[in-house]
């Protein structure tokens, strides 16, 4: 079944990518990101299966729905200036990344630590805003806030699998919020920067999609209960 689950996965990706460099495949991009999407929950609930009751597993389904919601609402925004698209994806991805950050200290309590590197990704990303060709105007506010939510999921993530030594699936769930935290970092320059990189949306992808593989192949090894 792993087998399986994994190898539908990467062919909804590469069919996804298809979607995004091929003018005769673009009609079919929203559906083909929907399938991702469905994809990295059904690999998620996948879970149940292997280790049984899982509190874990649940308390991650609820993030990874508003991710799927984000996705969609970011699918549609697809080459359309449409700021309420675009609003409606952070806004869903953001609720995940909290929703994310209250699983993690679920498992580990907040320390002063933890801020260190949402601190800095809120120094960095505002720099970035000033490159001249970075347009983000009035929604400064919400790109701040997002990027320290971000940097927190990540903090988060890796300080909790190194406190437990990167054991019982906790190393999944740090390569899964590093992962997550460049895509994060790629999305500021494909929504909000005047010169295009055309393969970052490749990367874009990769990073998430693979971050989200291994958020829910975390589940597959932390202890059920």
């Amino acid at each position: 079944m792993r087998t399986a689950l994994l190898t539908v996965y990467l062919a909804l990706f590469l069919i996804l990518i298809g979607t995004c460099y091929r003018k005769s495949w673009k009609a079919w991009h929203v559906p083909a990101k929907c399938a991702n999407s469905a994809g990295f929950i059904a690999l998620l609930l996948a879970g149940l299966a292997l280790r049984g009751n899982s509190a874990f597993i649940y308390s991650l389904l609820p993030p990874f729905l508003f991710c799927f919601l984000g996705d969609f609402f970011l699918a549609l925004c697809q080459g359309k200036d449409s700021r309420v698209l675009l609003m409606g994806g952070l806004a869903s991805f953001l609720m995940a990344h909290i929703l994310f950050i209250v699983c993690f200290l679920n498992l580990s309590a907040f320390h002063w630590t933890d801020l260190i590197i949402p601190s800095a990704a809120v120094t960095v990303t505002w720099g970035l805003t000033r490159l001249k060709g970075m347009h983000v105007k009035d929604m400064l506010p919400y790109v701040l806030c997002y990027a320290f939510f971000v940097g927190l999921l990540f903090s988060k993530g890796l300080l909790l699998a190194a406190a437990c030594k990167f054991a019982s699936g906790t190393a999944w769930i740090a390569a899964g919020a590093f992962l997550f935290f460049v895509s994060d970092g790629i999305i500021l320059f494909l929504y909000f920067y005047e010169k295009q990189w055309k393969i970052g949306k490749f990367f874009n992808l990769l990073f998430y999609y693979g971050g989200m593989l291994c958020l829910a192949l975390s589940g597959w090894y932390m202890p059920a209960v």
